[in-house]
C-alpha cells in the first residue's frame, strides 16, 4: 500500500480480489481524505476497517464491499454511510448476508442522492418489513437497481419502482417468484430511461408475454433465461 503514501489526494482506488492485504493494510486507506471511489469487492476487509475509512472519507461517493465475508454486520457500514457519506451515489452490497431492513432504511433516510445500488444475493433483506419500497420513495435519483435472487420482492415492490424511479435505467429482478405481468408492464411503461430489465426465472413471465414486451418496448433490452427441464 505504499501508493498511498506517495499519492495522498488519491480520489479513487480499486482493490477488488486483493485477498493478501491485511486489515492493518485497509487502515492505510483513512489517510485519503479525498476519496471519492473505492472497490473492495472480494477483499479480506473487516467491518471496523471499513467504518474506520467512511468516518475518514466524507467524499466518499462509490464503495464496493460486495462478497466481503469478513464483513460481520453490513447494517453497521449502511448506518455508517448514511451518517457520514451524503454524497453516496453508488453502493455495491452483493451477496452481503448480514445486510437487513435496518441498513436499507438507513440509506433510504441518509443517502438521498443514490444513483446506484446493488442488493443482489442479500438474502435478509426482507419486502415484507416495506424497505425496498422505503428506498425507492426516498431516493428518487435511482437509475440502477439490482435485486437479483430476493425471492421475497414482490409486485408491491416493483409497483413503487414504476411509481418512484423515473430516471431507471437498469433493473435486475432476476429469480423473484411474486412478480405478476401486470407490474413488469408498469415498470415497462413508466420508467421511460428503462434500457435493460432483467426478469430471468420468474416464473409467471412466460417467453410469449416476453416476446409481447419486447416488440412494445424495442428500446429495452429485456433478458429472460430459464431453468431447462430435464428431457425423461
Amino acid at each position: 500500500m505504499k501508493i498511498i503514501n506517495e499519492c495522498k489526494y488519491l480520489q479513487e482506488l480499486d482493490l477488488h480480489g486483493c485477498q493478501r492485504i491485511e486489515n492493518r493494510g485497509f487502515t492505510n486507506i483513512l489517510k485519503l481524505e479525498s476519496l471519492q471511489r473505492l472497490n473492495l469487492y472480494r477483499t479480506t476487509v473487516d467491518v471496523h476497517s471499513v467504518i474506520a475509512i467512511i468516518r475518514s472519507c466524507p467524499d466518499l461517493a462509490h464503495l464496493n464491499i460486495g462478497s466481503c465475508t469478513n464483513i460481520n454486520s453490513v447494517d453497521d457500514v449502511a448506518i455508517e454511510l448514511g451518517r457520514n457519506c451524503k454524497k453516496l451515489k453508488s453502493v455495491d452490497f452483493w451477496r452481503s448476508r448480514t445486510l437487513t431492513e435496518v441498513g436499507i432504511h438507513a440509506l433510504a433516510d441518509n443517502c438521498v442522492l443514490l444513483e446506484e445500488l446493488d442488493l443482489g444475493w442479500c438474502s435478509e433483506v426482507r419486502s415484507a418489513s416495506g424497505c425496498i419500497v422505503d428506498l425507492v420513495q426516498k431516493c428518487k435519483y435511482l437509475r440502477k437497481l439490482f435485486l437479483t435472487a430476493n425471492r421475497t420482492v414482490c409486485d408491491r415492490d416493483v409497483d413503487a419502482i414504476s411509481i418512484h424511479c423515473p430516471l431507471l435505467e437498469q433493473l435486475d429482478i432476476l429469480g423473484t417468484r411474486e412478480i405478476s405481468q401486470t407490474s413488469v408492464r408498469r415498470v415497462l411503461e413508466k420508467c421511460k430511461h428503462l434500457k435493460l430489465f432483467d426478469i430471468s426465472f420468474c416464473a409467471d413471465l412466460d417467453f410469449i408475454f416476453v416476446r409481447e414486451c419486447r416488440k412494445q418496448y424495442p428500446h429495452v433490452s429485456i433478458k429472460k433465461s430459464f431453468q431447462s427441464t430435464p428431457a425423461t
